[in-house]
């Protein structure tokens, strides 16, 4: 499903990233809620690596794979993208166990 008929069917867009990836995420989500270069309603975005509590109590955990998973299988639901943002062309171990609500 793409980005433009998730949203059209009244879903969000999940989107995070790792290291400097993570705050394209943000930005990203940012320019989804607010606007991007024209005033606009905004569209339901979460970048999931914005939430420092989150984050670490799923690490605390040993579950560094588990990072956006568990927030994905938590907020996620059927319709809705996920957007995972990589400067280096990979994701990294935190997406092994991303899978659909």
């Amino acid at each position: 499903m793409t980005l433009v008929q998730s949203l059209l069917n009244g879903n969000k867009i999940l989107c995070c990233g790792n290291g400097t990836s993570a705050a394209n995420a943000q930005h990203f989500a940012a320019s989804m809620i607010n606007r991007f270069e024209t005033e606009r309603p905004g569209l339901p975005a979460i970048a999931l690596n914005t939430d420092n509590v989150v984050l670490t109590a799923i690490a605390n955990d040993r579950l560094h794979d588990e990072i956006y998973a568990k927030q994905v299988r938590a907020l996620g639901h059927a319709g809705d993208v996920l957007l995972a943002i990589s400067t280096r062309g990979t994701v990294g171990t935190s997406s092994r166990r991303w899978k659909p609500p």
